[in-house]
């Protein structure tokens, strides 16, 4: 319960309003849109997805944390206990996969990534800490000092995201914007400008946002054709 409780307030706090925000801003969800998180944190990501519309899916790595999601979300998200890795859904279920803070923390990130692009029919979001970031120089230095929760986490930056993504294919179309700047912002004034293309294009923000879109893939089979054999007849002479 630790766990959901530290989620819940951080979420509240700027960085988990500033997720949401760039998820909604990225992903452009509709009414009826489909969505998975693999990575749900307490729950408190799904409210605003659900105003909106968007039937809302879960995933989970204990039975407690579906729990949980399902009493925050007054039972308005179906909650599994499931492995990012391996996920149960077949091919294009969903029109958007989310990873939340999941590449951090599991063994094989691009397994991870290939299964969420193999689910999502329209995109792919990835949450991640930024290893270059002044927020993720002070979780390698809880690592230095034994912190166990850091010890369990293995930070990646922008190019390494890239080019996990890039070995699973050259086709697919990403970007990113990051979030939680240096100096922290507050106030309209200063929302706008954190939201900038700018700001949000400076690859040293505690955290990134990546959207991953899947390029449609066909099974193709030979075409066989049937020719009739005949004898030309050969005119007189």
């Amino acid at each position: 319960m630790a766990h959901t409780d530290e989620y819940g307030q951080w979420y509240r706090e700027f960085a988990g309003c500033r997720m949401a925000d760039l998820m909604i801003r990225m992903l452009k969800p509709g009414p009826g849109d489909t969505m998975l998180v693999a990575g749900c944190g307490d729950g408190s990501l799904f409210t605003p997805f659900i105003d909106l519309g968007v039937r809302t899916t879960g995933i989970e790595a204990t039975l407690e944390r579906c729990k949980t999601i399902r009493e925050k979300t007054g039972q308005r998200v179906d909650v599994h206990i499931g492995d990012a890795e391996d996920l149960v859904f077949d091919d294009n279920s969903f029109n958007y996969v989310c990873l939340m803070n999941v590449i951090e923390f599991t063994k094989n990130p691009e397994d991870a990534i290939r299964e969420a692009l193999r689910v999502a029919r329209d995109k792919v979001f990835i949450w991640m800490l930024n290893k270059y970031s002044v927020k993720g120089i002070e979780v390698a230095l809880r690592k230095i000092f034994g912190d166990a929760v850091s010890n369990q986490t293995k930070l990646y930056g922008i190019g390494d995201i890239k080019q996990t993504v890039k070995s699973i294919s050259t086709d697919f179309p990403m970007f990113w914007r990051t979030v939680c700047h240096v100096p922290a912002v507050s106030g309209k004034m200063g929302q706008k400008i954190a939201q900038s293309n700018v700001a949000e294009k400076y690859p040293f923000g505690s955290y990134v946002g990546f959207i991953v879109i899947p390029v449609p893939r066909f099974r193709t089979r030979p075409l066989v054709l049937k020719c009739s054999s005949r004898t030309e007849g050969v005119p007189a002479g």
